[in-house]
């Protein structure tokens, strides 16, 4: 009996210990989780209602009118080229 009691363990059965027992704490994590998560039926659902809203409140976007930024607008005026092409208003001789 004193002698099992001193015994070391073999290098291979204490990893083989310490994986056992890491994939044990992993599953019961897992398995805790699952349990303790509300229904997933439940959250989609809600998700689906949230994701609608906010497409009618993105469709319903404020339009506002930009004024016009060409501050020449005001000052340039109206000229019709083809009439200024002549600055003599003779008539015609070929007429």
């Amino acid at each position: 009996m004193l002698y099992l009691k001193y015994q070391k363990m073999s290098n291979k059965t204490t990893w083989t210990i310490i994986a056992v027992v890491v994939v044990v704490l992993i599953l019961a994590g897992i398995v805790y989780w699952r349990l303790s998560a509300p229904d997933s039926e439940e959250q989609s659902e809600q998700a689906a209602q949230n994701l609608e809203q906010a497409a009618e409140q993105a469709n319903q976007a404020v339009q506002v009118d930009i004024p016009s930024v060409n501050p020449l607008d005001a000052a340039l005026p109206d000229v019709n080229p083809l009439e200024a092409a002549n600055p003599f208003r003779t008539k015609n001789p070929f007429e």
